[in-house]
């Protein structure tokens, strides 16, 4: 007996070593607890227009965290009856389910696993997937662990919100958002269970997948809820004659923005990096739904018209898709108001708003405005003539030639940037050198893609974008002044804490208001000709704006103002072959901008435009320029007050 007892002795010293080691090695070899957390957890970024629509939805993993006070009693007992009916009664591992899963691998019928939530938990947040007898000593003993550092509570909401439930559903405030796309708050005890039934075969086991299958499951766990007495046997009869719909519910965009979003979505990488994900960003920008909805409906209508003019005219003949941009902006206050990138965001993601392209005559009012800031006027009389160019940079002789093919001989300023004549244009910019006009470029905003490097500069040859054009634009409108243009107006995190607020306004005088006010007067005048003379509608009296168009109609453009609303548009193809003939910016670009102010006309704040005090009208020839002494064949023309002396004597 004594034997016995020694040997007993013996064998429990020894399992008492061997288990002592195993958890010293267990224990050495495990990761910290300290490690799991939420804040890992993966989370789409949500972008919202102005008005609070959803525009944007980024993410692998669709995740929308809740805290335990918000899971439903429902579903929390559909799945505590699913996975571990004991949960609130163990310590983190339950013996009996772990000597049932040992007795079947060593039978060779396992029955399962014995894991329980807690268990479930640290083997999703710490460990590996790979099935060793290692990985699971690990985590029976982080089971016992967790349980010390955190509460049931705490544990359960984390595996509310880690659980993956099949199609990119991961938690099940989201899965039950994508399957049933109801309040989450009232979700039923047929749907608990449902959600219950994906836990063990996600992507097998799923409305989506099989619903046949999945009411299977669904109808077990409400079997065993009842059995629970977790519903009562009316509840369970009514709950299993619920049929499965594979219908889903996936998150819908309620405007469409898509390059936006995707300028944003980079924008917002480029702040945060890959913890973008994990902060569940909600990104609030400055798109007003009904401008953009105003925007997309121009631009589709008029790239319909024509494609239709197009086909009836062979104009298209290599049959590349034509494309459109178009951006609007408040350039009082810098926000952007709306946002078209292409035609077809799933045809083309290339986002032409922000590519750098041709923009031809509407870099002529910024000439004219150097002009006019190097002491010539409006009423500067120069003689519009075939010229002939011999330039180094230029491989021949170039002459230059107006889009009518016809000159006008001695012509005022006003009337030659009203008529876009080119050959004024070639001869301000000599007359003032490439330094002087550059210098004024880069003032007034341009980038080193818009130099001037030879005379066929003055028609346009830089890059510029949309975007950057618009913006340019906006010292005319804004007395010279420009603003930072942005798309972000805050960024908050999923408790609605501030990340970001946009309160920078970064103006800066970059023209003179005087020049800046003659400037937009002469726009003014042009835009207004121009839809007379066509019969065409624009129903704001404080608007003006200029065209575009470059050799064989490659690219064409309108941009101008209307009351606080700075907007551009183009018009052209990706491989920059031509729009056909008779093809310009007047019958392309320019519809689409009229039709976007003509229907934002109730969204657009009114603007009064006052004379700045040093400016005078004054009576003049319209053939010399010269003062008028008498009003036959005269017109007044705005000087500035330091011109009088000069043109008065």
């Amino acid at each position: 007996m004594l034997t016995v007892i020694k040997s007993l002795a013996l064998f429990f010293q020894i399992m008492f070593i061997f288990i002592g080691c195993i958890f010293l090695y267990v224990d050495k070899n495990t990761p910290n607890l300290d490690l799991i957390s939420e804040s890992e957890l993966q989370q789409p970024i949500r972008i919202y227009s102005k008005d609070g629509k959803l525009i944007g939805f980024f993410g692998i993993e669709r995740r929308e965290l809740i805290s335990f006070e918000q899971i439903p009693e429902n579903l929390k007992n559909a799945v505590l009856a699913a996975e571990d009916k004991d949960y609130f009664n163990h310590s983190g591992v339950k013996i009996s389910s772990l000597v049932r899963a040992l007795l079947g691998e060593l039978t060779g019928s396992p029955s399962g696993g014995g894991g329980t939530i807690s268990m479930q938990v640290v083997r999703s947040y710490l460990l590996s997937t790979e099935r060793t007898y290692e990985r699971k000593l690990k985590e029976i003993y982080l089971a016992w662990r967790l349980e010390e550092f955190m509460s049931k509570e705490e544990i359960l909401q984390l595996y509310f919100n880690k659980t993956f439930l099949g199609n990119r559903n991961y938690g099940f405030k989201a899965a039950y958002d994508y399957y049933f796309g109801k309040n989450f708050n009232e979700i039923s005890i047929a749907d608990s269970a449902t959600l219950a039934a994906i836990l063990q075969r996600p992507s097998a086991i799923n409305p989506k997948k099989d619903p046949a299958k999945t009411k299977k499951r669904r109808n077990l766990i409400l079997k065993r809820m009842f059995e629970e007495d977790l519903i009562s046997s009316n509840q369970y009869q009514q709950s299993i004659l619920k049929n499965i719909d594979s219908k889903t519910y996936p998150p819908i965009l309620e405007l469409e923005a898509p390059h936006f979003s995707e300028s944003i979505r980079k924008k917002v990488l480029q702040i945060y990096g890959s913890d973008a994900f994990k902060l569940g960003l909600n990104v609030y920008t400055t798109l007003d739904s009904e401008m953009q909805i105003n925007a997309i409906n121009s631009v589709n209508e008029n790239l319909f018209r024509y494609q239709q003019n197009a086909k009836e005219n062979n104009l298209n003949e290599n049959g590349t898709p034509v494309e459109a941009a178009f951006i609007a902006m408040d350039y009082t206050s810098g926000e952007i108001k709306a946002y078209v990138g292409g035609n077809n965001f799933q045809d083309s993601k290339f986002d032409r708003v922000t590519a750098k392209l041709m923009p031809g005559s509407t870099i002529k009012p910024f000439i004219y405005s150097c002009a006019f800031e190097n002491g010539l006027r409006p009423a500067t009389v120069v003689v519009d003539g075939p010229i002939i160019v011999k330039d180094e940079l230029l491989e021949d002789y170039w002459r230059p030639k107006n889009n009518s093919g016809n000159f006008h001989g001695p012509v005022r300023l006003r009337e030659s940037l009203i008529e876009s004549l080119n050959s004024v244009s070639i001869k301000l910019t000599d007359m003032l050198g490439f330094e002087k006009m550059n210098s004024c470029f880069d003032r007034y905003g341009f980038s080193s893609s818009m130099d001037i490097k030879d005379l066929s500069g003055a028609l346009g040859n830089g890059l510029i974008s949309p975007y950057e054009l618009a913006q340019t634009f906006s010292i005319f409108p804004n007395s010279g002044t420009s603003v930072d243009f942005f798309m972000i107006e805050k960024i908050t995190n999923r408790k609605g804490e501030v990340y970001f607020q946009n309160t920078s306004k970064g103006n800066k005088e970059r023209l003179g208001k005087e020049i800046a006010f003659i400037t937009r007067e002469i726009l003014k005048e042009g835009l207004d000709r121009f839809l007379k003379f066509r019969n065409l509608n624009l129903v704001i009296e404080n608007a003006g704006g200029k065209t575009g168009t470059t050799n064989d109609a490659r690219d064409t453009w309108f941009v101008g103002y209307a009351e606080n609303i700075i907007a551009s548009s183009w018009v052209g193809k990706d491989d920059g072959s031509t729009l056909g003939d008779e093809q310009f910016g007047s019958s392309n670009a320019l519809p689409i901008w009229l039709d976007f102010m003509n229907n934002s006309i109730d969204l657009l704040d009114e603007t009064t435009f006052v004379i700045p005090e040093d400016i005078t009208l004054v009576r003049i020839d319209k053939n010399t320029g010269k003062v008028a002494s008498t009003f036959d064949n005269a017109i007044f023309e705005y000087f500035l007050d330091d011109d009088l002396k000069d043109i008065l004597n």
